[in-house]
């Protein structure tokens, strides 16, 4: 076990910062939450999610799902976009391994880093 990380059984590891970006993201990932980039400029202001699912799965070993979804643009063009979420095996690996607690001190991290600030 790195000494930056908790280790989970059947799962990556766990940050040990909770009050991070790829914390929060990874987070709401093992919480069941799908995310595209587009949604997640809303969510947590950033347009990196990639960069976040690349670092988490190389430095922590997570393993995402990457579906692309068709999407139908204002101007009626066809794109796609990438739609990442964690299997159902990984997310009930971290909760067996005790991932709650450590959720619950990221939602908390948040929260007090938000105390008193508009949150869009």
């Amino acid at each position: 076990m790195t000494p930056a990380c908790y280790s989970l059984t059947g799962a990556g590891l766990l940050p040990s910062r909770v009050n991070t970006l790829q914390a929060r993201t990874l987070a709401r990932f093992i919480e069941g939450n799908t995310f595209t980039g587009l949604e997640s400029v809303f969510s947590d202001n950033t347009t990196r999610l990639a960069a976040v699912v690349h670092q988490l799965k190389k430095s922590y070993g997570w393993q995402f799902v990457k579906v692309e979804k068709p999407i139908t643009t204002k101007d009626s063009r066809s794109v796609s976009v990438t739609e990442y979420s964690l299997s159902q095996d990984a997310r009930m690996a971290a909760f067996g391994a005790g991932a709650g607690e450590w959720i619950a001190r990221v939602h908390q991290s948040y929260e007090i880093r938000c105390k008193g600030k508009a949150i869009a």
